[in-house]
């Protein structure tokens, strides 16, 4: 699936594909998934949950009585529904805590760029 170029857009893109509960195709499955006992799951937070990928992941592999340990970053709002979204399209599995990382800066950088384009140029 492909995403806009520009983040604006690409965020009301996973707003959109949220409220739709979008699984998109796989371009791989992962071979020889069930010979692991524990899967490291690893994303970022889109739209206040798990990116549509995740949930592609899990309702195509089956993950019933493996243990995933998820680790995840978010731009400040945290961790959301994705959780949940862990639980219910993985319901056999152990799911452990989870690691979770606040990495706002492309909304900073994105505050801080337009907060010095709207700043009158000065000479130096």
């Amino acid at each position: 699936m492909e995403y806009p170029a520009d983040y604006l857009e690409t965020v009301e893109q996973a707003r959109r594909e949220r409220n739709d509960n979008v699984e998109p195709a796989l371009r791989t499955r992962i071979a020889g998934i069930e010979r692991y006992d524990t899967v490291y799951l690893g994303f970022p937070i889109w739209g206040e949950t798990a990116p549509p990928i995740i949930r592609s992941l899990l309702s195509q592999h089956d993950m019933s009585s493996k243990t995933i340990v998820p680790f995840i970053t978010h731009g400040g709002y945290g961790v959301g529904s994705s959780l949940r979204v862990l639980a219910r399209h993985a319901p056999q599995a152990r799911i452990l805590d989870a690691f979770v990382m606040q990495a706002d800066q492309e909304r900073r950088t994105m505050e801080s760029v337009n907060a010095w384009l709207a700043t009158p140029p000065t000479s130096r």
